[in-house]
């Protein structure tokens, strides 16, 4: 209230003079004397705690109803994981009725089951019945065939050798094998109500033969002998096997490519050489070495020698290191005809025109067989690289034929 020196309440009573005119508190505003000032103080009390209340009255049921709510949804949560859990239980293990649509027949297909959830041997014949009652696996299992002359349905046909099977098992067409794989399908579709395709092509190929996969008829799983294309592959992967032939190229190199020849490289390399990796290591000198100089093994031995034989004054002759040569490449063509034949004596007529070129070669006429060598050994070594081609591809084939029949 706005203090007042003549003792005479202004017209906004609700307002305070803090100071007041003098410039000191107002004794109204500590215990105001008017109606309408207590009036006001009292409507703002009771506001206050009104609101106090609520406030109050707010928090109370928020402490109480978080904690219960927080209580259902884990009471919900519980009671659908166990829900969920029985549901899984009993369409993994089907025993008594289980009220679900999900597959076809399944309610049905579950009362064949025992106590453990395996197929009874007596619901086999019940349990094959149902196979043709359902959509999804009646399309299949009744597909038509014929068997001995006889037009019937694959079901119809499984069904009948079963029967058949219990009655004498010792004289029945159906194997105890093929029946308990039968039997064992139909424990699956009775779980289940449904069969896979693979399931299915098993029952498709016991229906037309019986017996088919019995001890009676064992399947062969003997793996195809293929030699050549073991020795093939070991060249390729082995790693002491190239080392050593990029050693014996390296030895070459060596031997001829130097000031004069170094008969001590030439002999080492020569005695490192056999029926094994001849062929490699001409290939490997030249891709590594001679390319360069534009020449192949031969060459780099021939251009290196004066003469065919030993001469008497000294000189090293060019025959010992060719004639070397020579014979581990026949050798090599002869181990291959021993081990895989020559059905068209390709290889050995190779081998003769190799020997009666190679013998004519002497000292009189050294100067003039250059190209006499090198045809005579490119020769040799391409009809070995065709034989051993050929009989790849040969191995090839009977490993693809071998898995047809099978």
């Amino acid at each position: 209230m706005i203090y007042s020196t003549t003792g005479v309440l202004p017209n906004y009573t609700w307002q305070y003079d803090m100071l007041g005119a003098a410039g000191y508190v107002s004794p109204a505003i500590l215990a105001p004397n008017d109606s309408l000032g207590a009036l006001n103080d009292t409507l703002l009390y009771n506001n206050n705690a009104g609101v106090d209340r609520l406030v109050a009255d707010s928090t109370y049921l928020y402490n109480a109803a978080i904690p219960s709510m927080h209580q259902f949804m884990a009471n919900l949560s519980k009671r659908w994981q166990e829900m969920m859990l029985q549901i899984q239980s009993q369409w993994q293990n089907p025993v008594g009725n289980i009220n679900s649509t999900t597959n076809i027949n399944t309610s049905n297909n579950a009362s064949a089951a025992n106590n453990n959830g395996t197929l009874s041997e007596d619901k086999i014949i019940s349990t094959l019945e149902k196979m043709g009652s359902g959509d999804a696996v009646s399309d299949r299992v009744n597909q038509k065939i014929t068997v001995d002359g006889k037009e019937t349905t694959i079901l119809r046909r499984l069904i009948e050798l079963c029967n058949e099977y219990r009655k004498d098992p010792d004289n029945a067409r159906l194997t105890k094998d093929n029946y308990e794989t039968i039997w064992a399908i139909a424990d699956k579709y009775a779980k289940n109500g449904t069969i896979s395709s693979e399931e299915f092509a098993t029952l498709k190929r016991i229906a037309l033969d019986p017996k088919v996969g019995s001890e009676n008829e064992p399947e062969d799983n003997t793996p195809v002998s293929t030699p050549m294309t073991e020795i093939a592959e070991h060249k390729k992967s082995d790693v002491s096997y190239k080392n050593n032939v990029t050693n014996i190229a390296t030895e070459y190199k060596d031997a001829l490519y130097s000031w004069g020849t170094d008969y001590a490289h030439l002999e080492a390399a020569t005695n490192a050489i056999n029926a094994d990796n001849v062929v490699e290591v001409f290939d490997e000198f030249y891709n590594k070495y001679g390319i360069g100089e534009g020449e192949t093994l031969i060459d780099a031995i021939y251009n290196d020698f004066d003469d065919w034989t030993n001469s008497w004054y000294g000189i090293t002759g060019a025959a010992p290191t060719f004639k070397a040569l020579h014979d581990t490449l026949v050798q090599r063509a002869q181990n291959h005809i021993e081990s895989f034949g020559d059905k068209d004596g390709k290889l050995q007529k190779a081998i003769d025109d190799f020997n009666t070129a190679f013998n004519s070669i002497n000292d009189d006429n050294y100067d003039d067989k250059h190209q006499a060598l090198k045809t005579m050994f490119s020769n040799m070594i391409q009809a070995i690289k065709t034989a051993e081609a050929e009989t790849l591809k040969a191995e090839k084939n009977l490993v693809e034929q071998s898995k047809q029949d099978k």
